[in-house]
This record gives structure tokens, C-alpha cells and sequence, in this order.
């Protein structure tokens, strides 16, 4: 099992795979032990990331504030996609990887609508090679998440600036 040492490891083993867990953990936490030999039944690639070792960066890269060990971090398609606290067994994990794939699925498909419409209404282009980047990483550059697109600002930014702070419209003409 690979140990994440740096924001770099963490980014690479995301990337790696498709669908993989990162387990938050300490050498000192009886339950985290169990995790570790948990993971290793399960059906995804699990990286180790040591609590204690853990700067701003990977912490913004796991997404969720990790309070507790052990904690699972699932990532699907590079985005963090749920989290379980506590030692979970192979069947648990599997049905966490299930649910977050079908709702990510729908948030994306939700959003897509959301936002062609979006664009219709307001007579704007939106920037496809822009979104196909976002979709690694579901922040946005306006501090938004990818999901609530078009925020309450973007009208607005169209018609003041042309374009919203988050980069993904532009106005036509």
C-alpha cells in the first residue's frame, strides 16, 4: 500500500486511478490498524496518509475536514466523492463507491442542464475545454463548487464584466 508523503503523491495517486480511497490515519490509533488490514480486501486502490503529516494543501485536496481516525477519503474520477470515519470493512466501502458513483452522475447531469440553460437564457457561450479541467477539481476559480454552477453572481458578472469569476461563461458578440 502506498504511504502519501506530499500534495504532489496525493495528486499523482488520484490521478493514477479512477476510483480509489485515501485513508487518513496515525501509528499511535488502534482502529486504524484495523483499517489498514481492512483495506487491503478492498476493491480499490488505497493510499495511506499519516494525520499528523498533513499540510493546508492535501488537506484542501481531501476536501472533507478530517476530524477523526481512521477516515476513508473515496475519490471518483479525481473528485472527492465520500468519506467514511472509522474502521470499514470491504462490503461497506463497496456501497459507499456505488452510491457516490450514481450521485455524482446525477449532480453532473443536474449541473449540465443547469447550465445550458443558463447559457440559453443569457445569451453566452460556455467555455467546454474550461469545464473538462473543473471536472478534476469541482472548485471553481470564483471559490464556488462546480455543482451550484451558475451561482447567483454569474448573471451579473455577464452583464458588468462579460464573463463570471468562475471562467466557465462568456458573454456572445
Amino acid at each position: 500500500m502506498l504511504q502519501i508523503r506530499s500534495a504532489e503523491e496525493l495528486k499523482r495517486f488520484i490521478a493514477e486511478n479512477r476510483v480509489c480511497a485515501v485513508l487518513v490515519k496515525s501509528d499511535v490509533c488502534a482502529p486504524c490498524k484495523v483499517a489498514i488490514e481492512n483495506s487491503r480486501e478492498f476493491d480499490i486502490p488505497v493510499a495511506l496518509l499519516d494525520f499528523f503529516e498533513m499540510d493546508e494543501e492535501v488537506e484542501r485536496l481531501l476536501y472533507f475536514p478530517i476530524k477523526v481516525v481512521p477516515t476513508f477519503v473515496l475519490f471518483i474520477d479525481g473528485v472527492p466523492s465520500a468519506r467514511i470515519t472509522g474502521p470499514a470493512d470491504r462490503e461497506e466501502v463497496n456501497d459507499t463507491v456505488s452510491k457516490a458513483k450514481t450521485h455524482l452522475r446525477n449532480i453532473r447531469a443536474e449541473t449540465g442542464a443547469r447550465m445550458l440553460a443558463f447559457a440559453k437564457i443569457c445569451n453566452a457561450d460556455i467555455d467546454i475545454d474550461f469545464l473538462k479541467k473543473k471536472i478534476r477539481n469541482p472548485v471553481l476559480p470564483c471559490r464556488a463548487e462546480i455543482d451550484i454552477c451558475p451561482c447567483p453572481d454569474a448573471a451579473l458578472d455577464l452583464l458588468e464584466k462579460g464573463e463570471c469569476k468562475g471562467g466557465v461563461f462568456r458573454r456572445r458578440g
